[in-house]
């Protein structure tokens, strides 16, 4: 049971890899070889001799493996499409220094590695795709096909310009993808996993056990802790001086202002918000709205196919975005209001109480069908509800003003050399003075990049007036460097008292929860008649795999290792915890639960036996080829982007 639970652990944690390549290379074969390409990264290349070829030579191009070269403007290309995706994922396009942080040049370069490889051991064993297959492909990628789901000639061109590719270019890296895909294919094993070890392994997974606590609190209990003594308290410092170690940082001085600090200094007349609630004041109440999925169709007919199919409409609609390959953000309109609809939809779908599926309706672009997901009531404020806001956008407004007005004073001070103290003194800049140490939390509002960015390169002068997105202002000075010296005991001295302190409350509570059990014996632990007053009671129900609010993951897995009526202590800061187990509850095999454990346990077993299958072919490879990488051409190709 141990080897299949360290099975189960493994495969829980995998990771959703995601795609790396534009929308215009998300096939089904690229995301089979995304996956392979971490196959990849888990041995490093380093089998390759990759170590030992990094070349600093002057051949054009970036990496050469046998008979495949990655060349400059394959790696401009990778590189772009990384920026592509980062900023796709992010919701707003980012620079290549932004990029290059994430790792998107090393991720590119990482992913064309890969690919030269594959490409040459399809090459050495004469595996090629016919052009029926590439054709096929290309006219079933969901980026080059209009919205009635066809394939679109003129589409195709143009999204192939915009990431810079000729159609021959693009072309052949589908034919060399699909290649990769028969490697893949050739590796893959469909040997079943015996199910008896499904039905163990899921019978575990999903087990449960019906449980009564009762939770007893500190400040309730008479435990008598003693003040640690100086020696006690001397030998922990000693024993555990790396507990005490400060890490390298920076003690800075800074100067700051936001608009909602000056907010509450502005004076809004009446005549100001009576004006606004004119003007605007309806805009503060939402009116109701549909979250809607929708799906095109070049004409009426196969609008009316699609109610006509004999299958139940929700069904019918995810079958035709499975079709099309269709993603999420493809099909969603968002939460729209009535007025965003098409004249004949208005009233029909915002009529109806209920969800579902609605059209069709006639468009500029072809024929319609709406999903109705979710209902968001309108939501109507008071006169003076709306009247408040109003005061509070005018006063931040006012505030945002002022504050340019005050940036335009401080940036003159600062240039004549007058110091941050003096200037919080002298105008409404708040002063301000922290350590700042690696993987720090810091406190509103200086918990912004361009706050940690200035403080990490600040110098003994105070820095320029710095703004940030959230409409920080600030300037920072750098008062001291603080090197990575063990705190003197002194420092730490409360600190090591809290520890000891609640060390030996842990000892105390250990030790009457082990009493109360004791009493116990083998009756139920509710019924039991405490000396003391619990602080709380329940029966509730626990499994191996769920969080729980209460309880430390080794006092559940405890828990699971005990018989009927036996009894766990549980200690956690100034609370014990006795949990007596009352019942095991056996799963179900046939539930929804246990089927979805089922494939899962199935799919990663067959993962992990097809890593190993591609482990062992490439480590024959390996041998055969060395891989170089020409350094002087990579940074030169990074450099177009700097």
């Amino acid at each position: 049971m141990r080897l299949l639970l360290v099975f189960f652990r493994k495969t829980l944690r995998v990771n959703n890899l995601g795609d790396i390549f534009l929308a215009a290379m998300r096939s089904k074969t690229s995301k089979v070889f995304a996956w392979l390409i971490v196959v990849i990264l888990v041995i490093g290349l380093a089998g390759f001799g990759i170590q030992d070829v990094i070349r600093s030579s002057g051949n054009n191009y970036i990496a050469k493996f046998g008979d495949q070269k990655v060349s400059p403007e394959d790696y401009v290309r990778a590189i772009q499409q990384e920026i592509n995706f980062l900023s796709t994922q992010l919701g707003s396009q980012i620079s290549f220094e932004q990029a290059k942080s994430l790792g998107a040049s090393h991720r590119a370069l990482q992913n064309l590695l890969s690919s030269m490889v594959f490409n040459q051991l399809g090459d050495d064993l004469g595996i090629s795709r016919s052009d029926k297959a590439v054709i096929s492909e290309i006219q079933q990628n969901r980026a080059f096909l209009n919205i009635g789901g066809e394939f679109d000639k003129e589409k195709y061109s143009t999204v192939l310009k915009r990431i810079n590719l000729q159609p021959r270019e693009y072309e052949e890296m589908v034919r060399d993808d699909l290649t990769r895909n028969i490697i893949i294919s050739a590796t893959q094993t469909e040997d079943p996993v015996p199910l008896d070890v499904i039905n163990l392994m899921t019978k575990y997974i999903l087990e449960e056990r019906i449980v009564e606590i009762v939770s007893f609190n500190a400040k309730d209990l008479e435990l008598n802790l003693t003040e640690p003594s100086n020696d006690a308290i001397a030998d922990f410092y000693k024993e555990n001086a790396e507990l005490f170690r400060k890490p390298p940082g920076r003690k800075v001085s800074y100067i700051y202002l936001t608009p909602e600090e000056l907010s509450t200094d502005q004076i809004v007349s009446e005549e100001e918000i009576e004006e606004a609630f004119k003007i605007n004041g309806a805009s503060y109440s939402s009116s109701e709205k549909r979250d809607i999925d929708q799906i095109f169709f070049m004409d009426s007919e196969s609008a009316s196919n699609f109610f006509n199919s004999g299958k139940a409409l929700e069904d019918e609609f995810e079958t035709v975005i499975a079709e099309r390959g269709l993603l999420a953000e493809d099909i969603s309109l968002g939460e729209v209001e009535q007025s965003d609809l098409e004249a004949a939809a208005k009233s029909e779908v915002f009529a109806s109480p209920e969800l579902g599926i609605f059209g069709p309706y006639q468009t500029e672009v072809g024929y319609v069908i709406y999903r109705v997901n979710h209902i968001i009531p309108a939501e109507s404020l008071s006169n003076n509800e709306v009247k408040k806001l109003i005061k509070k956008d005018i006063a931040l407004q006012k505030s945002e003003t002022e504050l340019l007005t005050i940036s335009t004073t401080i940036e003159n001070e600062l240039a004549a050399g007058v110091s941050l103290e003096e200037i919080a003194g002298a105008t409404k800049m708040l002063l301000g003075n922290i350590e700042m140490y690696p993987n720090l939390t810091l406190p509103a509002p200086i918990n912004v990049i361009e706050f940690i960015e200035a403080a990490n390169s600040a110098d003994e002068y105070p820095s320029n007036l710095i703004s940030s997105e959230n409409g920080l202002v600030f300037a920072v000075r750098l008062d001291a460097e603080i090197d990575g010296s063990t705190s003197a005991l002194e420092e730490v001295r409360s600190e090591i008292v809290d520890k000891l302190k609640s060390f030996e409350l842990s000892d105390k509570l250990e030790e009457l929860g082990k009493n109360i059990v004791l009493k116990v014996e083998d009756k139920k632990l509710m019924e039991h008649k405490f000396n003391y007053l619990p602080s709380a009671k329940k029966e509730t129900k626990l499994s191996r795999f769920k969080i729980s609010n209460n309880l430390t993951d080794d006092t559940i897995n405890t828990i699971f290792e005990l018989n009927e009526m036996d009894i766990a202590i549980d200690v956690s800061g100034s609370t014990l915890n006795l949990v007596q187990h009352i019942k095991t509850i056996e799963p179900s095999l046939e539930g929804q639960d246990a089927k979805v454990i089922k494939e899962q346990i199935t799919s990663d077993y067959k993962a992990s036996l097809n890593k190993d299958l591609i482990n062992t072919m490439l480590s024959a490879f390996q041998k055969k080829y060395d891989m170089e990488i020409n350094q002087n051409m990579i940074n030169s190709t990074i450099g177009r982007f700097e």
